[in-house]
C-alpha cells in the first residue's frame, strides 16, 4: 500500500476539506483545519483521501470524534504522530519520507489508532476511516481533554458523513461504538456495529472487525 504523491486530489474533495477548513465553532470545539495558509493537518487529511480514492474501497469505519492525542494533532482519523512520522505497513501508508507531516519532533502513539492500524494491516483492502464528528470537542477549559459530541455537533456532522459515503461511493459502514452507531441508525444508513477499542475494548474490537472481513472475502468470491 505504497502511497501515491503524484495525483491530484479530485476537485470534490477538495471542495470537502475546504469545508472543513471554514466550518466555524463557538465553545468547546476546536476545528484544527481552519488555517488558511498552510494547515498541515489539512494536507495530512487530503494525502490519506488521495491515495484512498485512487486505491478504491466500498467500506467506511466510522468512529465517535478526534481525540486530542489522535486525529487533532494529524488531521486523519485513527492516528497518531508515530504513525503519521513513521508510517505503517512493509509499503509505508503515512511516514514523513511520502510527505507527511507531525507536530512534534517527539511523536505519540496513541491507543485507538494503534488498535486500528493493528488490525487493518492485515487486510487487503484498506477502509475509508471518518468519525461522526469530525472536529474535536473538549471538556470544558481544557483542551487537552476529550468528551463525547452533543446532539447539534453531530448534526453537523452528518453532512460531512453523507458527502463522504457518496463520493466514495461507500457500500458497506461499519460503526465503531456507540456514538457512530446512534447516528447512523438516525440517518437510516444500514450498517454493522463494533466494540470501539478504547476502554478496555481492544480484544473484542480486533475479533470483531477480522471476523467481518473475513465473512465479506467469503461472500465477494462466493
Amino acid at each position: 500500500m505504497r502511497q501515491q504523491m503524484n495525483k491530484t486530489l479530485p476537485a470534490k474533495l477538495k471542495r470537502f476539506t475546504r469545508r472543513l477548513q471554514d466550518e466555524k465553532f463557538e465553545g468547546d470545539v476546536t476545528n484544527f483545519y481552519s488555517a488558511k495558509r498552510t494547515n498541515m493537518k489539512r494536507s495530512n487529511l487530503e494525502k490519506y483521501f488521495s491515495y484512498i480514492y485512487q486505491q478504491g474501497t466500498d467500506t467506511l469505519l466510522v468512529g465517535e470524534a478526534p481525540g486530542y492525542n489522535g486525529c487533532r494533532l494529524t488531521g486523519v482519523p485513527f492516528t497518531s504522530e508515530y504513525i503519521i512520522h513513521f508510517g505503517v505497513g512493509k509499503e509505508k501508508l503515512f511516514g514523513i519520507e511520502n510527505g507527511y507531516t507531525a507536530s512534534n519532533k517527539r511523536v505519540k502513539k496513541e491507543q485507538s489508532a494503534s488498535s486500528m492500524w493493528d488490525v487493518l494491516q492485515k487486510l487487503d483492502e484498506l477502509p475509508l476511516l471518518w468519525n461522526a464528528f469530525p472536529f474535536h470537542p473538549y471538556q470544558k477549559g481544557e483542551v487537552n481533554s476529550n468528551r463525547k459530541p452533543n446532539a447539534k455537533e453531530l448534526e453537523i456532522g452528518r453532512s460531512y458523513l453523507s458527502d463522504l459515503i457518496d463520493i466514495f461511493k461507500v457500500k458497506d459502514v461499519i460503526a465503531i461504538g456507540n456514538v457512530a452507531d446512534d447516528i447512523l441508525n438516525k440517518m437510516r444508513i444500514d450498517h454493522i456495529k463494533v466494540r470501539h477499542p478504547s476502554y478496555g475494548g481492544k480484544t473484542l474490537f480486533k475479533k470483531q472487525l477480522l471476523s467481518y472481513y473475513k465473512t465479506k472475502k467469503k461472500c465477494t468470491k462466493t
